[in-house]
């Protein structure tokens, strides 16, 4: 009986692992995320500098320290077709905020043009599958280790119960013994009292 147990616990333990791996190697077959490598360029032709009013302002806030208050290093874009209007403060030069803004007011407009097919939305949708993998790699691991547990807790109570001395077992069997031969006493009893009740009648 005890061999059995355990063969069936086994039994379950490997469909259950068959189980998830064919779950998770379908999911990641549908929801594949995309490689780092494989994602859009970015849209820099989408610029063209004579379609670009571009202005030097004092920074305010940004790295730089105090210098960006007192030199126009902060550059303004604005794309006149469309009327987007970019501000960059990255450095405290004004060549890679230049720079910098260009990248900026290109990703706005492919996201205009392309919608969902867009680079920033592709970056973002990577993003949220990163998460959603890590999240979902966590659970599976707590819950293996959950399962783990619980069949350790399994296998403990059934060696325990297979370390019995023979004492004991030859114990465990008189009690059965006696519940058996008490219930068979019990129906011999209702069946004379039944008997007796059609004799009377």
């Amino acid at each position: 009986m005890l061999a059995y147990h355990r063969a069936s616990q086994r039994l379950i333990q490997s469909l259950s692992n068959l189980h998830q791996k064919f779950y998770f190697s379908t999911t990641a077959s549908i929801n594949s995320i995309p490689k780092k490598n494989k994602l859009p360029p970015r849209p820099k032709w989408l610029i063209k500098e004579e379609e670009i009013d571009e202005k030097f302002i004092k920074g305010g806030r940004g790295p730089g320290g105090q210098k960006i208050n007192k030199s126009n290093s902060k550059v303004q874009l604005t794309h006149l077709p469309t009327g987007i209007v970019v501000t960059c403060q990255y450095s405290r030069s004004q060549e890679s905020n230049r720079k910098r803004a260009r990248e900026i007011l290109a990703l706005r407009l492919d996201e205009q043009q392309n919608g969902e097919k867009s680079r920033t939305s592709i970056v973002n949708e990577r993003k949220t599958k990163l998460k959603q993998s890590k999240t979902k790699k966590a659970n599976r691991k707590y819950r293996n280790l959950q399962e783990e547990k619980n069949n350790q807790l399994v296998e403990n109570e059934n060696s325990d119960q297979s370390e019995l001395s023979p004492e004991e077992e030859f114990e465990l069997f008189l009690k059965q013994y006696s519940k058996e031969k008490e219930i068979e006493v019990e129906k011999d009893e209702s069946n004379d009292n039944n008997n007796n009740n059609d004799n009377d009648k």
